[in-house]
């Protein structure tokens, strides 16, 4: 504290500390004060502001920082910021000169790439600047097609030491909580020595950057308007996550006379407001209704579809558990769900592992949250083209639209009442489709590749499909009694081929038409249906 007031008295900067070592001291702090110009210690800039990222940097402005964070054991949380997976450090020797010298300010652009990969493999000088984004290039950037978002918290209240470390994991866990990303202070032109960032798979972030996470609230109470006064507290406030976690704890029980239940999805908008996405209040007896998961089937992709589901760490985690598998296969699953461009789903081969995927992720979701399905029931897929097809849905059941499709086309899907989907020849495909608007029926081609898929015009994939599949099934596991086939008629389902998961189950899914209209029948009046879909 003394050699803190004399310097702020003399009005000098850069270090200030006591030093005892006897009759030596005078020289020892001769030599901190070397080492501290050598490592750059006192390059302070001259305005007060640290311009991270800057063409123009010129050094940094000291700060005081205290920062907490709180560790628990994740079973006893009652609210889960981030989950601490792994930690490492590269930085943590002594400062003796040596260190000083090669780690004192500048980073050394390789050393920092390996690090980095290592620890993902595992789980504002200016030229620190540029040897931390060299490293982000090297790491992060060599096939990247959405730019990395980098902003600085050092820009936003100065270089506060050893502390810096906790003030950014403390800015990426409010980042990702509230969906907003401090803007990078002070950057008014961002440097263009590094090549990600003369390309744009680097993207210093200028102003506050919005992506708001959306959080889903459930409210039970004995009137309905107990459910609505709580609601109406969130939308009249800033949301307030302590407030949500506790909503939850309360909530996530079943409360005997709580006949009055109420839902409601929000998120903040750019100015901290809330936003109200979705809500819903009713009144419901304590009957407990059979849950059934509805999985969609081929033309419900679209592009970008996983973008915003990949900010929930249990789909993410989900979706690398299927790239570990599709990798090897030259597949990579996240560019296909997170991609922006327009062509990717014209691969159909994309079109049904991305369909798959988030499929599986979202399931995991769903369980996580205590939502477990009674039964399943689905929409199947597969491929092998022999023609040029097209496929269809059109506003009609099955007893209908038999009548009146020519004879190349096939009602490949069952959907319901008052649904179909058709399949067949694309000329002949897209002309019936005429025919049916013209007289008022609702018909619309399905995005599928030029595969007629359910068909006679896939027949000769059965062989080859066959014999591919029983190469992966070896071994077919008898099929859960939740799973409700839609691909085999209910009359024949006790049948060795329909009760396994077997090469033979899924070919002859493959080959017939989807009896989704049937099967659905067998859904207990009440359930309640929960579609699991790219939607």
């Amino acid at each position: 504290m003394l050699a803190n007031r004399i310097s702020y008295w003399m009005n000098v900067t850069g270090p200030s500390f006591c030093i005892d070592s006897s009759c030596s001291g005078s020289v020892v702090a001769l030599k901190l004060a070397q080492d501290a110009i050598l490592s750059g210690q006192f390059q302070q800039n001259s305005d007060g502001k640290t311009k991270c990222y800057d063409t123009n940097a010129d050094g940094q402005s000291l700060s005081e920082s205290v920062s907490v964070i709180y560790l628990q054991k994740y079973k006893d949380a009652r609210r889960v910021y981030a989950q601490l997976c792994h930690v490492e450090t590269g930085y943590s020797k002594g400062l003796d000169e040596e260190f000083m010298v090669n780690f004192g300010h500048y980073r050394d652009p390789e050393k920092i790439s390996k690090f980095l990969s290592s620890f993902y493999d595992d789980a504002a000088h200016p030229d620190t600047d540029k040897a931390e984004l060299q490293a982000f290039e090297e790491v992060f950037c060599k096939e990247r097609t959405n730019p990395l978002l980098v902003g600085s918290v050092t820009s936003n209240m100065g270089f506060t030491k050893s502390v810096s470390g906790l003030n950014g994991i403390i800015k990426i866990i409010h980042g990702y909580q509230t969906g907003v990303l401090a803007a990078n202070l002070n950057c008014d032109n961002p440097r263009q020595d590094v090549a990600a960032i003369r390309d744009g798979r680097i993207k210093i972030v200028l102003s506050k950057y919005v992506s708001g996470l959306p959080y889903l609230v459930t409210i039970s109470s004995r009137q309905e308007s107990g459910v609505e006064r709580v609601l109406n507290n969130i939308k009249n406030n800033n949301l307030d996550m302590e407030e949500l976690a506790l909503l939850r704890e309360v909530y996530k029980m079943r409360t005997s006379n709580h006949l009055a239940r109420g839902f409601g999805i929000f998120a903040s908008d750019i100015n901290n407001k809330t936003e109200t996405l979705c809500e819903k209040v009713g009144s419901y007896d304590e009957i407990k209704r059979p849950l059934w998961f509805v999985y969609s089937g081929m033309g419900s992709q679209w592009t970008g579809m996983g973008v915003q589901l990949m900010r929930i760490p249990i789909f993410a985690a989900a979706i690398l558990r299927c790239d570990k598998v599709l990798k090897p296969k030259g597949i990579d699953i996240v560019e296909i769900i997170t991609s922006n461009d327009e062509k990717t789903f014209d691969n159909i081969l994309n079109a049904f592992v991305g369909i798959t995927a988030i499929q599986i992720a979202l399931t995991d979701v769903l369980l996580a949250v205590g939502l477990a399905p009674d039964k399943m029931i689905g929409l199947v897929s597969s491929q092998l083209p022999f023609i040029k097809g097209s496929m269809a849905a059109v506003g009609l059941g099955y007893k209908e639209i038999s009548k009146l499709c020519p004879p190349e086309i096939a009602v490949a899907c069952h959907n319901g009442p008052d649904s179909s989907t058709l399949s067949g020849p694309a000329e002949i495909i897209q002309k019936f489709v005429q025919e049916l608007t013209a007289q008022g029926i609702f018909a619309k081609e399905v995005k599928c590749a030029n595969i007629a898929y359910h068909s006679q015009y896939i027949a000769k994939a059965g062989p080859v499909f066959l014999k591919m599949g029983q190469a992966i099934v070896k071994t077919p596991k008898l099929r859960s009694k939740r799973w409700l086939s839609t691909s085999v008629p209910v009359e024949k389902l006790k049948q060795n081929d329909a009760m396994y998961s077997s090469a033979e189950y899924h070919t002859n899914n493959l080959l017939n038409s989807v009896l989704f209209e049937e099967a659905s029948r067998m859904i207990a009046s009440g359930a309640v249906l929960v579609e699991i879909a790219p939607h």
